[in-house]
């Protein structure tokens, strides 16, 4: 049971609800409609365009391409991957002796 109070929903209130939604139609133009397209841009991770989302997020859509390539490609596709996990479960160790190192410190507190 949640104690914060909800907002009752007035005859007033839903009138000017029902106006605001008349007024409001988007962006108009087509610079508007791109700007509104790339204002929500934080992480990439919904984006339809890889190559916008990279550059916005100041990274190198060469080296996208160069990673996916040699993914594509089996001789060179094991070598990535494992290279690859490697850097991910080494951050993920040091992430987490990082965690009891710092819990330590907060038990001999």
């Amino acid at each position: 049971m949640s104690l914060v109070k909800k907002p009752r929903m007035t005859e007033e209130r839903l009138a000017a609800l029902s106006e605001n939604r008349k007024r409001s139609h988007g962006p108009a133009t087509a610079d508007g409609r791109e700007r509104i397209r790339t204002a929500q841009l934080r992480h990439g991770f919904y984006s339809k365009t890889d190559q916008a989302a990279l550059r916005a997020l100041g990274e190198n859509p060469a080296h996208f391409r160069k990673l996916l390539a040699g993914l594509r490609n089996k001789s060179t596709a094991a070598d990535i991957l494992q290279q690859r996990l490697g850097e991910r479960l080494a951050r993920a160790f040091w992430r987490m002796d990082r965690a009891d190192r710092m819990q330590d410190g907060y038990a001999l507190r």
